[in-house]
């Protein structure tokens, strides 16, 4: 009897394992494991086949949009603070607030068009066999626009 016990929790526990592996693995079975972790440049460069001309173009790019990118995303903390600030106030005019949920917008706005412009620019410089695969890579070049939730920061804890 004992014996059939054991073989019984081995079997249990088996099943148990089994299910949460299944959960674990399920969610990602869309992901591209190689490409988890990595650059987006870089996996731009792989996917594209950039020659060293076409890198060369692409860093410059690259660069200058991250500049602006920084411009923007400091305007955007500014009117974010901004906008939340106007909480310390006793009343707050609905003309304020609105004024400053049009300048987010508006940041976010700025934001979306420098992508694009940047992900267009990339697209001038591929060749024709190389626009298939820039195509391709077109849901994960959303992602920078858009993460999807299970890629958003987590909640800072909170102190008691």
């Amino acid at each position: 009897m004992k014996r059939e016990s054991f073989l019984l929790a081995l079997v249990i526990l088996l099943v148990v394992l089994n299910a949460a592996v299944l959960v674990f693995l399920i969610p990602r079975m869309g992901a591209r494991p190689e490409r988890e972790g990595r650059p987006t440049h870089e996996i731009m460069i792989e996917t594209l086949g950039l020659d060293s001309a076409q890198q060369r173009q692409f860093a410059l790019m690259r660069e200058e949009t991250h500049l602006a990118l920084d411009r923007i995303d400091a305007r955007f903390d500014g009117a974010v603070s901004d906008y939340f600030a106007l909480l310390t106030r006793d009343e707050v005019s609905a003309s304020a607030k609105d004024s400053l949920e049009q300048a987010i917008l508006g940041v976010q706005r700025e934001k979306a068009n420098c992508l694009y412009d940047h992900f267009l620019k990339v697209k001038s410089i591929c060749r024709e066999d190389q626009k298939s695969k820039f195509v391709e890579l077109l849901p994960e070049l959303t992602h920078l626009i858009h993460p999807p939730p299970n890629n958003r920061p987590a909640p800072a804890p909170r102190g008691n």
